[in-house]
């Protein structure tokens, strides 16, 4: 008898399992495997508002490189999202490529300046001694001012979805979750209401609820 009591609870948990579409199976698992999100601009603003809700109930980190992002949230999809997530990587790879080459010259100049250093400490002429670390100090001058590249284009804005707002995974494009909602005005009450919606659709998909 206790045997038949603990088999039936079982079996109805992997029936209800198996009832479930696959396609809603495999929507919690991809929300599960993201871990960061970047917040693209929407309409009246909202995004501020569901980026402060996604960070303070602990859905997803919320970062503002996108090259850290897992996943990108928008109000749009479509060949307009894509040139704009492709020009925010672009932009942000060829920052990243500046700082590290900048970083680089930086270290290479403190290299030379303590190899300088160390050839003035070794000569035994005081005359010929300083005028090898005048010379030296001339030529392991730190760089000049590091020259960036040209001004970023401002990207132009898209149609978007009113109420819609689409969570897509930044590698594959895929659309993970999608979520609807329309303020009710463009005040900050309205928006941030709006948002805690939005976002408690997010936090029951993910958790399966």
């Amino acid at each position: 008898m206790s045997m038949a009591r603990t088999l039936v609870p079982a079996l109805c948990l992997g029936l209800l399992l198996t009832a479930l579409p696959p396609s809603a199976r495999a929507e919690d698992a991809s929300l599960a495997t993201v871990q960061t999100i970047y917040v693209l601009p929407m309409s009246s603003g909202i995004d501020q508002f569901i980026a402060h809700q996604v960070a303070r109930h602990h859905v997803y980190q919320v970062t503002t490189d996108p090259l850290q992002a897992d996943a990108f949230l928008s109000d749009f999809v479509g060949a307009s999202f894509e040139m704009r997530v492709d020009d925010l990587l672009k932009t942000a790879r060829e920052k990243a490529e500046l700082a590290a080459q900048e970083e680089a010259k930086k270290e290479q100049a403190r290299k030379e300046q303590e190899t300088s250093k160390k050839t003035d400490a070794k000569g035994k002429d005081n005359e010929k001694s300083k005028d090898a670390k005048d010379k030296d100090t001339e030529d392991t001058e730190a760089p000049g001012g590091f020259q960036t590249a040209g001004a970023v284009t401002r990207i132009q804005s898209f149609g978007r979805g009113k109420g819609n707002v689409f969570l897509v995974d930044a590698k594959s494009r895929r659309v993970l979750w999608t979520g609807f909602d329309i303020a009710k005005n463009t005040r900050a009450e309205s928006l941030q209401k709006s948002a805690s919606r939005l976002v408690s659709q997010l936090r029951k998909v993910k958790s399966g609820k």
